[in-house]
């Protein structure tokens, strides 16, 4: 009895991991998606004056907060803490470094260089982070490498689809941001992948909040 009622929820369990994932997926679409847009929305406006947006670091100081404040609510509620994220300190150090330097080079380089250009570099961040990967001793298969390119040059058809060449204009200092912001979206990836590799690990939420609020302290002092 009990062989036949695991052969028959086996079904059912895989049903709902694939719902569970195309749930994720979709959650992280939209996101992304409302995130670019809002992002977009407020380096584009201007005032009557003709004044554009200029005070990145409190942006990235509001987003990283509300960031650790969802993170801290979900961990006292829902899923607890665990008691070894002293050792973990250093390692989120250097994720909250290389998160907060990927993120304010990337929006200030928008002041820069004009639209095709920075969808170009947003489209390429899959490839440093596996290199990031790849630098901490994660195995790559060709299959992935494939599959990396082909978004990258996916995403990047589809971003500056319909741009004119007259519209695409980029100074040396926003062309620099953007391979610091890359850079950096590749030291991340290394350093999550050398903290995946630990035998104790922290939970995505306790990351969440360690990283955010690091990356919020950083920014405070500008």
């Amino acid at each position: 009895l009990r062989d036949s009622t695991a052969t028959s929820l086996q079904p059912f369990s895989l049903i709902m991991a694939a719902l569970k994932l195309l749930l994720c997926v979709a959650g992280i679409w939209s996101c992304f998606f409302a995130y670019g847009i809002l992002q977009e929305s407020i380096f584009v406006y201007k005032t009557p004056t003709g004044d554009k947006f200029k005070q990145t670091t409190m942006l990235l100081i509001v987003e990283h907060t509300v960031s650790a404040l969802v993170a801290l609510v979900i961990m006292q509620f829902f899923t607890g803490t665990s008691s070894n994220w002293r050792q973990h300190l250093k390692s989120q150090g250097i994720v909250a470094c290389a998160q907060c330097g990927a993120k304010f080079a990337s929006n200030e380089a928008l002041k820069s260089v004009s639209y095709p250009i920075q969808a170009l570099a947003k489209s390429s961040k899959t490839l440093p982070a596996m290199l990031g990967c790849l630098w901490s001793g994660k195995a790559i298969t060709r299959l992935q490498w494939a599959a990396a390119f082909g978004i990258t040059l996916g995403t990047a058809g589809f971003s500056m689809g319909g741009k004119k060449g007259s519209d695409i204009e980029a100074k040396p200092l926003g062309v620099l941001l953007l391979i610091v912001s890359l850079l950096c979206d590749g030291t991340v990836s290394a350093a999550q992948q050398g903290m995946r590799n630990q035998k104790e690990k922290l939970s995505p939420y306790e990351q969440m909040f360690m990283t955010n609020v690091g990356a919020a302290m950083i920014l405070l002092p500008v």
